[in-house]
């Protein structure tokens, strides 16, 4: 054995001291002389062999072989971030393992390439794998963010031949990635999907199998659910594939997070075979009609074969999204055994979406303009504090709220855990002022599952705004001494098991304008009323899970209408959603604090805001 040496390598600014089995070979390398490297030159420890291969990924050799050597390799995780130019191939047989009893992080991810390019990532009969059975117990916290094999912002990506297994979250994650192969990989028990699909443009997965997906919902085969409205899914293909036996859907297509100012999806499956799932496909927008993702979704020739619950699609009465379905046949066993097959056409698609008043047909659209500019204020009780109803926000919500002077303002909230696995937020949530500058800071960790009081430092009179949001926890705001309200401008609220109302000013003059509401497929609903500036009952609907809208006349009375949200009797309550169309998207917490932005004379008693 050659006595240790020390070495830099270009791209990375570590330096690493061991005994290297090829130190004459690994120079080489160093020098630029030799651009395709094993593994095993830097070494090999059958325990943890993670400095060895993370020296290889980052020589600069443009071929890095993760050779068939003594056993598997076991690494830590391994974060390759800025590559550009590499080919990593896994020889027939190569096993790369998690080290066991690692990965205690709940974003630890075997292999992650971040903001690279022209990544390749290639190994028939090789293995990735990870130990998805202990991370479901202690000492593990829980997670579904234990990916295999993640891709963030690369471009121009191949993986091929792979299989990818066990993993603690999906098995192949793609987030912002462009001009993408997957080829030939299987996915097998993966704990959260097969493959998730963020966010990608130009992906092209083929001849892949997605498998026993089992463990933390979706638990899809593969899963397109961008995470922001920024995010785009432009002309991704899927084609010769099996998709089969896992526990949600074998495709599932969650575009929740998109909306009108998105790009248009593109997505198409061709001759795919989706068998066993729970549903076969399963596609839902979430946003509401004024605000809808657009785009077009085409399968061809594919087969959805006895899924538990057949294929689902949307929770707009209306499709949003294109069609285009060619020789696609849903099988499904009957009650008495007997197999029944099912041409999903045109015919089909009628059934499931008969022709009903769109926004559009009413002349209603989401107004992304929040006309603070001329906005009049009414505060019936200046400096009082006044209650909110404990309408709890799930995901994020965006609030504004209007200060008349400089000085303290004053809140009241409370945080709850969200599921079994849900922990109470601990960040600080900026206070931005109307150019975006952060001027007060609102600390999440004091604030409990119990009434808990807060204040905001602002050094002028003007607007404000806050974002609160986080998975694992919902969020209510129960009081204030200033008008404030929900702002959805950008998507439409989320709410969680929360009764209470909304209130909504309609000056003189305005046009038509709608609430939207809807409840949450397949069996979670909300009851909703309407109420006119007068107290009567507008509109009603005791069982909504579609989103159901409910149009004002065409010229509505001014004055505050009031949208209260319940317990619908005797159904489940938990997951709900609400929007306003027509007028800016604001939603108020009060009806003695408000502001509104009149198109003619407003019935606001106040005078101009200042900015």
């Amino acid at each position: 054995m050659k006595h240790a040496i020390a070495f830099g390598v270009a791209l990375c600014t570590c330096v690493w001291t061991w005994a290297v089995p090829r130190p004459d070979l690994v120079a080489r390398v160093a020098k630029g002389e030799l651009t395709d490297a094993y593994v095993s030159w830097w070494g090999y420890d059958a325990t943890d062999s993670t400095r060895f291969i993370r020296a290889a990924l980052s020589s600069g050799a443009k071929k890095v072989v993760v050779d068939r050597g003594n056993g598997p390799w076991r690494s830590m995780p391994l974060v390759m971030k800025g590559i550009s130019g590499l080919e990593v191939f896994f020889e027939r047989g190569t096993e790369l393992v998690a080290v066991r009893g690692a990965f205690t992080n709940r974003v630890d991810t075997l292999l992650t390439f971040l903001d690279g390019k022209d990544i390749r990532l290639s190994g028939y009969g090789a293995s990735i794998r990870m130990w998805r059975c202990d991370y479901a117990r202690a000492p593990y916290c829980w997670s579904e963010w234990r990916h295999a094999v993640s891709f963030r912002r690369v471009e121009n990506v191949v993986v091929e031949g792979l299989r990818i297994e066990e993993s603690g979250g999906d098995g192949l994650y793609l987030s912002g990635v462009r001009d993408c192969v997957v080829r030939d990989v299987i996915c097998d028990r993966n704990y959260r999907q097969g493959i998730s699909v963020i966010g990608a443009e130009n992906l092209l997965i083929e001849n892949c199998t997605l498998s026993n997906t089992r463990g933390t919902p979706p638990a899809a085969g593969i899963d397109f659910e961008p995470n922001n409205v920024r995010e785009v899914l432009v002309n991704c293909v899927m084609r010769n594939c099996t998709i089969s036996d896992n526990e949600g859907a074998g495709i599932d297509i969650a575009l929740a997070q998109l909306n009108g100012k998105s790009r248009d999806v593109s997505l198409l499956f061709e001759n795919c075979r989706i068998l066993g799932n729970q549903y076969g496909l399963r596609l839902y927008t979430k946003n509401p009609p004024s605000n809808a993702i657009k785009g077009v979704l085409e399968m061809h020739n594919c087969l959805f074969d006895r899924s538990e619950n057949g294929v689902y699609l949307n929770e707009n009465e209306d499709m949003p999204i294109k069609l285009n379905l060619a020789g696609c046949v849903l099988q499904e066993t009957t009650s008495d055994g007997t197999l029944a097959e099912t041409p999903m056409d045109e015919a089909w698609l009628a059934r499931l979406f008969p022709p009903v008043a769109s926004a559009e047909d009413m002349g209603v659209q989401h107004v992304r303009d929040r006309g603070l500019d001329r906005a009049i204020v009414h505060d019936a009780r200046p400096g009082e504090r006044v209650s909110f109803s404990p309408l709890r926000v799930r995901h994020i919500g965006h609030f504004v709220f209007h200060a008349a002077r400089a000085g303290t303002v004053r809140f009241t909230a409370c945080q709850w855990r969200l599921g079994k696995h849900g922990r109470l937020s601990d960040r600080v949530v900026g206070v931005k002022d109307a150019a975006g500058k952060v001027v007060a800071g609102i600390k999440m960790s004091e604030i409990g599952e119990k009434e808990s009081a807060f204040s905001v430092e602002v050094p002028a009179a003007g607007f404000y705004f806050f974002d609160v949001g986080d998975s694992g926890a919902l969020f209510a705001l129960l009081s204030a001494d200033v008008p404030v309200a929900i702002d959805m401008t950008e998507t439409h609220l989320n709410l969680n098991a929360g009764e209470g109302t909304f209130y909504l000013p309609i000056p003189e003059g305005s046009g038509r304008f709608a609430f939207f509401v809807g409840g949450s497929y397949p069996s979670e609903f909300v009851a909703a009323k309407v109420f006119d500036p007068s107290g009567k009952e507008f509109w009603r609907d005791d069982a909504v899970m579609r989103w159901r809208a409910c149009f004002s006349p065409e010229r509505p009375a001014p004055g505050i209408w009031k949208l209260v949200l319940a317990r619908s009797p005797g159904r489940s309550f938990d997951d709900f959603m609400c929007e306003v169309a027509g007028i800016p998207a604001f939603l108020f917490l009060s009806s003695e604090k408000y502001w509104c932005a009149p198109p003619l004379v407003s019935p606001c008693a106040a005078s101009k805001v200042p900015q």
